[in-house]
């Protein structure tokens, strides 16, 4: 398969995953709904580019999204149902998956601007519970952003958030048994960078903890309640040293009227997003908890 060509219909991933449509392309593959030969379960079954096979690092950031998602129990995570190789395409690398419908929260926040604070509050809450039980395992997703943040819609109509997109997780303990984990090098910086957090856009990942993750809840939070990125700059190299070096401003100084619909957010967010990860919230879960009173909502 290479590169600017797509899987038709019918076409066979690994003896039972026939492909169905198109679903996305990125950089490191393709996505495509596709029915289980056997069951009948229609799932994203998601294909690495087989040109890309050599590249050992990526591959095994590609595999690392399975590995780690088996590992934490919550509904929130996306369920992965078989990783593999697919003798069909070269020995690419493949991940099934559970098929989500719905649209994640970059979009979500683009289609609708500000979002009512009660739905931030309730999005934000699901996404930590599933960080909840990432980070005790020694997970760190350390690339939270609304994009990586999916409303999926359930069948009976309801909607809940799945965290997607752990391959450049820092496993670390009882997580990275049994792995071939490769250590990030000092001075690498894995992540996006307007939800990166200091310790991140520095390189210093032997600082990268469940704090930085709550980092980047602080900034998601903002973008949701305003429809704004927090960050105004014009390159890369003006937004890392705001990231590390340059004062922070409250998120009220970009958006006045912040000041008066919820007079503690200010605080709240100057918590999530101290430079030093010891100064922010000590979880996700309890980031999220504060955030309810802080936008005038019961716990």
């Amino acid at each position: 398969m290479e590169t600017s060509e797509h899987l038709p219909p019918g076409f066979v991933i690994a003896g039972r995953f026939v492909v169905e449509r198109l679903l996305a392309e990125g950089g490191m593959g393709a996505i495509y709904r596709a029915r289980h030969a056997d069951t009948g379960e229609r799932l994203a079954v998601k294909i690495f580019r087989p040109e890309m096979v050599t590249d050992a690092g990526a591959v095994e950031r590609f595999l690392r999204e399975a590995r780690t998602s088996a590992q934490i129990d919550s509904e929130h995570i996306v369920r992965v149902v078989e990783a593999g190789a697919a003798a069909e395409l070269s020995g690419a690398p493949f991940l099934a998956m559970e098929l989500l419908e719905g649209r994640d929260l970059q979009r979500e926040s683009a289609a609708r601007g500000p979002l009512p604070p009660a739905d931030v509050l309730s999005f934000l809450r699901q996404a930590a519970s599933a960080l909840d039980r990432a980070h005790p395992l020694g997970i760190v997703h350390r690339d939270l952003k609304p994009a990586n943040l999916f409303l999926a819609q359930r069948p009976d109509g309801s909607a809940t958030v799945k965290v997607l997109d752990f391959g450049i997780a820092k496993l670390t303990g009882g997580a990275a048994a049994g792995m071939a984990v490769a250590r990030t090098a000092t001075g690498a910086v894995l992540g996006t960078p307007l939800y990166m957090a200091p310790e991140q856009a520095s390189g210093d990942n032997a600082r990268v903890s469940p704090g930085t993750d709550v980092w980047a809840l602080g900034l998601i939070a903002h973008r949701l309640l305003t429809g704004k990125d927090f960050w105004v700059f014009a390159h890369l190299g003006q937004l890392l040293l705001l990231i590390t070096r340059h004062p922070i401003a409250a998120p009220s100084a970009r958006s006045p009227w912040l000041e008066a619909a919820f007079p503690s957010f200010d605080a709240w967010f100057a918590r999530c997003c101290a430079r030093a990860p010891e100064a922010r919230f000590a979880s996700a879960g309890e980031a999220v908890e504060a955030l309810a009173p802080a936008l005038g909502l019961d716990p």
